[in-house]
């Protein structure tokens, strides 16, 4: 059996306010049990802002546009799992 990896976003915290013009660092902790995180996939809503393959799993992004965004991060195994995390609601200004 191969247990999923797990992953959460540290950074930015949950309602957080981003500046549209500097941007900010998505930060997320990813591990398995039973193997290796080969990458974990950053998302604002559906869009896939980028993907880092070796940890500390971290992303800059520069928001698009003044709104709220939604971040999530999808942890994948060497033996084929996904975990996506816990939503972190962003405000951009």
């Amino acid at each position: 059996n191969n247990a999923p990896p797990t992953v959460s976003i540290t950074s930015p915290a949950n309602n957080a306010t981003v500046s549209r013009l500097l941007g900010t660092t998505i930060k997320a902790n990813a591990s398995d049990s039973d193997g290796a995180v080969i990458k974990v996939e950053f998302y604002a809503g559906s869009t896939l802002l980028g993907t880092d393959t070796s940890a500390p799993y971290s992303l800059f992004w520069r928001p698009p546009s003044r709104s709220n965004f939604t971040l999530t991060a999808k942890a994948y195994d060497d033996d084929g799992a996904v975990t996506t995390s816990a939503p972190v609601t962003v405000r951009v200004k």
